[in-house]
């Protein structure tokens, strides 16, 4: 009950603060958006906020987001392992919605791993012993820099006091082809696999537009992530706590 008043209230200022301010800006202009917009890698691994799930599968990973209006967006992120494999829980499906108001932003996501067993398995489940993972995201964005923190709020009640912790994320932009990051948790985390809080990844991501006709082109990314923690990731069959990751992927 605690997480869902602090979780209220941040919301609520949020979402006044940015109702005053942007009344005025409402009037003057059409908030329809109405944009759709698609995109699906193809990555050597799954890797997530410094972890490495799927027992070290290749993955692919869909990304769709609709903005009916400016300010508003619903979305989804599904990520399939290419082996087939059910371990190591590489195969995700995230839920979200976001409202922003000039550089900053606010989501709820609703994280859901698939587990290797269908006894643990079930979608539909919201209770007591469910597998969504619930979270709220406060962040600012800028043309180079950009700062998220991010509080479980619900899930697994299995979980005890592992929801509540924070995840901070900051990374910096130099120039669009390259952006350095650093990320971690303040405590042993449910939903961030942790089992003790620190410095989760620490990395450096490189960004190419490759152009192959004029109506085609990709977008190649290459990570060098370092996760300090690694020696805390939960003990999960198939999910891998590493020092050192290297991620390739390819974006359509």
């Amino acid at each position: 009950m605690k997480k869902f008043k602090i979780l209220f209230v941040l919301s609520f200022v949020f979402f006044q603060i940015t109702n005053v301010v942007a009344q005025d800006s409402t009037k003057k202009e059409d908030v329809k958006n109405d944009k759709l917009i698609l995109e699906v890698t193809l990555a050597n691994r799954y890797i997530w906020r410094g972890v490495e799930f799927g027992a070290g599968s290749p993955s692919l990973q869909a990304y769709m987001s609709y903005q009916p209006f400016k300010n508003f967006e619903i979305g989804t992120i599904g990520c399939v392992t290419t082996n087939g494999t059910k371990v190591g829980l590489g195969n995700t499906l995230e839920i979200f919605a976001k409202y922003s108001y000039k550089n900053f932003y606010f989501l709820i996501d609703d994280y859901y791993f698939f587990a290797d067993s269908v006894k643990f398995d079930n979608y539909t489940d919201y209770g007591y012993n469910t597998n969504h993972l619930y979270e709220a995201r406060l962040g600012y964005k800028n043309e180079k820099l950009e700062i998220i923190g991010g509080y479980y709020f619900y899930g697994n009640q299995n979980a005890g006091t592992l929801g509540e912790t924070v995840y901070g994320e900051v990374s910096y932009s130099p120039n669009p082809s390259l952006t350095f990051f650093a990320g971690g948790v303040t405590g042993a985390s449910y939903l961030n696999f942790m089992t003790k809080g620190g410095i989760t990844s620490i990395g450096i991501t490189g960004t190419r537009n490759i152009k192959i006709t004029d109506h085609f082109a990709f977008k190649a990314k290459g990570s060098l992530i370092i996760n300090p923690n690694y020696k805390y990731t939960a003990p999960v069959p198939g999910v891998n706590g590493n020092f050192i990751n290297y991620l390739l992927a390819i974006v359509f």
